[in-house]
């Protein structure tokens, strides 16, 4: 990657790219081909700082089958929501009966569990093979499971093993930070050009808002008439959002506010 990077040159290149794909009325195609080329964006971002990273002397604890930090609550908007949907349609009708059943099962569960116990609980994502350790939908996979990148993975196993919590002389596991803020500034792109076109970005917890959708056939064409069909996620208690009582969308139309002023959108 040339240059120094900054989050508002990433927001600059994705979002007209994203409104010139998604068009004036968007569709299921559209929403498709638009969170796919931002994945394909935020992934090109990722892979360059973590071979940086690597170049630097820093060494990546994340391995394939590694799976620790697939049970707590995962984010997912609509548009992600509908890539991952897009994939699990096209699997066998076995497969799918068996991902339901999982689904149904856990739904309620992951439901009634706030983020710190949704951790403790060790429930894994709906989209874990619990078998390979390995993700089912690893190409369509959100932005906050792409850009998480840990450092250590015996720290990650003394998390998952200690339900999450911080035992006297512990230390939080270290990970890579740049490549979150790069990827979700490619995000962010991406739902403010959903948001202009009328659509819904409140972020759905991946499990929920799969089980949702593959119980409502008609889940996606409500979003993409406007509505916001899908269970919201509440925000972690620590985060910005939390503290100020804001909803997601208020964040993104503020972010949008600050753009049109600096003149980057």
């Amino acid at each position: 990657m040339a240059g120094p990077l900054t989050l508002d040159g990433v927001i600059a290149r994705a979002y007209p790219a994203a409104l010139d794909t998604l068009g004036e009325r968007p569709t299921r195609a559209t929403v498709l081909s638009a969170i796919r080329a931002g994945h394909e964006a935020a992934q090109g971002l990722i892979d360059d700082l973590a071979a940086q990273a690597t170049a630097g002397g820093q060494r990546l604890g994340c391995k394939s089958g590694c799976a620790f930090c697939c049970h707590q609550h995962i984010a997912a908007s609509p548009a992600e929501l509908l890539s991952v949907f897009d994939a699990v349609t096209a699997w066998s009708a076995d497969r799918q009966a068996e991902l339901r059943r999982r689904l149904d099962q856990d739904a309620p569960r992951v439901a009634s569990l706030g983020h710190a116990e949704r951790r403790a609980s060790r429930l894994a994502c709906a989209m874990l093979d619990r078998k390979t350790g390995l993700c089912t939908a690893y190409e369509r996979r959100p932005i906050p499971c792409r850009s998480h990148l840990s450092l250590l993975r015996t720290a990650c196993e003394r998390e998952f093993r200690n339900k999450g919590t911080l035992r006297p002389g512990d230390k939080p596991v270290p990970v890579l930070q740049p490549p979150k803020p790069a990827a979700g500034a490619v995000l962010v792109a991406v739902e403010l050009a959903l948001d202009l076109r009328g659509l819904s970005v409140e972020p759905t917890e991946l499990t929920l808002g799969l089980h949702h959708a593959l119980g409502d056939p008609t889940a996606f064409d409500r979003w993409l008439s406007g509505e916001n069909p899908f269970p919201a996620l509440a925000p972690p208690p620590d985060s910005r959002r939390a503290r100020e009582g804001l909803t997601y969308t208020a964040m993104i139309r503020a972010e949008r506010g600050r753009l049109e002023r600096q003149r980057v959108i």
